[in-house]
């Protein structure tokens, strides 16, 4: 399981050997080391160090989120879960022409994952005729330029990424317009807004992303690759750039469970609150809210990549295997 703390003045220590859990109004829970993979902490949360020995000693990653569910570091042991030369190996990868035909492969599969996703929800009826045929055009045509696109066409990559995220702009573009239309008129959005949010949909959709970040930054050091070393995201100080990249295959797994949510159960103002400076957060019980449906979510078994199995699971099973086609990778035996 993840371990998920959130309630202000929460405490988590050691207690029987087991982690001890404590919020400050409600009676405290045992949980099993063996049954916990990783711990995801909000602000305001105590925790003693026995506690933090005993996550490293079982190598329990400890991530720590700021107040929007954004990833602002980790708590492990500073060894990654494999040999060196995974990360060697990877360093070269994300200089080469092979990582832009990698990363052409994620953003097509992203888009592929948005078209289904509409197909769904205009074959329930949420989506007009018209709408959803000329958002399928636009992302059809993203579609072909990266599928035409070759490695004779340049091989800068920095107008290779130029290229890139403007096709995935467009493409998305077309997409959160039409989920816009699908939620409830009250909550329809004009554009997607990311950090900060200016609507609840919005939030909800930061949020999520943002313990999904830290989800795929657990499995990337456990896999034993660098989850700083990004392709299409570049080095940025203390930013786990490579996240961002893997990160697109799996988003349409939290805009399946958001419209979910806004489509069937009513979400009360009081989920959200507005703040001067950056925009709408989610409130404490927003926040309950949307942890436990996306744990349920998360933990659901579904079929991927021709294997069914949860969610989370998939997540480490890709990062596996990302770690082996780093370590075999071998810029010469490239064949363009």
């Amino acid at each position: 399981m993840q371990l998920y703390i959130d309630s202000y003045g929460a405490f988590l220590g050691v207690k029987d050997g087991m982690f001890w859990v404590k919020p400050i109004e409600t009676k405290g829970k045992l949980i099993a080391v063996r049954k916990v993979r990783s711990i995801l902490l909000s602000p305001s949360i105590r925790v003693s160090t026995d506690a933090l020995f005993l996550a490293l000693k079982n190598s329990i990653t400890v991530l720590l989120l700021d107040k929007i569910g954004r990833s602002k570091g980790l708590v492990w042991s500073g060894q990654y879960g494999s040999i060196s030369t995974i990360r060697k190996h990877q360093a070269l990868f994300a200089q080469h022409i092979q990582g832009m035909l990698w990363i052409r492969d994620l953003l097509l599969q992203k888009i592929n994952n948005q078209q289904s996703l509409l197909k769904q929800l205009y074959n329930d009826n949420y989506l007009i005729e018209r709408e959803y045929l000329n958002a399928q055009k636009i992302m059809a045509n993203m579609i072909q330029k990266f599928q035409n696109w070759s490695t004779e066409t340049t091989s800068n990559l920095k107008e290779i990424a130029a290229s890139f995220r403007g096709w995935e702009g467009t493409a998305s573009r077309a997409y959160f317009y039409c989920l816009s239309l699908v939620i409830p008129k009250q909550y329809n959005f004009k554009k997607r807004s990311k950090h900060p949010a200016y609507d609840p949909f919005n939030a909800c959709m930061n949020y999520l992303y943002g313990i999904l970040y830290g989800i795929i930054e657990i499995a990337l050091i456990k896999a034993g690759i660098d989850p700083y070393m990004g392709v299409l995201h570049t080095d940025r100080y203390n930013t786990p750039t490579l996240v961002f990249d893997v990160i697109d295959q799996y988003r349409s797994w939290v805009d399946e469970l958001i419209i979910q949510l806004f489509l069937t159960h009513p979400i009360p103002s009081s989920y959200f609150q507005k703040t001067a400076k950056e925009g709408l957060w989610l409130s404490f019980e927003g926040k309950e809210t949307l942890v436990h449906a996306f744990t349920k979510h998360m933990n659901q078994i579904i079929s991927y990549k021709g294997n069914k199995r949860k969610r989370r699971s998939h997540i480490d099973i890709n990062a596996f295997q990302m770690a082996t086609m780093f370590k075999f990778f071998s810029p010469s035996s490239f064949n363009s």
